[in-house]
């Protein structure tokens, strides 16, 4: 079920009660983190790092925490998944700009 949480050029975002092995503490906790929605929770996870620090946050283990991610990309589809689990560089101050915001203020 998405959220509502979307702009009209972009992909609607799931809800965390999407992920059925998130217990309502769990959920508690992501959301203190900023992470809100099934997409964050994999953009969280996009680097071995990120899923260490999910595991740890969560109070999982490596393994419940590849199932969470599978279960995830059931959620959005195989094609956003992907997207969205590819780290992304920078700009110059770690700012993470939109193809569009690159064209307005001129950032490479």
């Amino acid at each position: 079920m998405a959220s509502g949480k979307q702009s009209s050029n972009q992909p609607p975002e799931h809800s965390l009660d999407e992920l059925p092995m998130l217990t309502p503490d769990r959920v508690q906790l992501l959301q203190k983190r900023w992470i809100t929605t099934v997409e964050a929770v994999i953009a969280a996870a996009n680097t071995d790092e990120g899923k260490s620090g999910l595991a740890k946050s969560l109070g999982m283990s490596a393994v419940e925490v590849g199932r969470l991610l599978e279960k995830a990309r059931e959620v959005v589809g195989t094609e956003r998944y992907t997207e969205l689990s590819t780290p992304k560089r920078g700009g110059p101050t770690g700012a993470l700009l939109s193809e569009e915001d690159k064209r307005k203020y001129g950032a490479k």
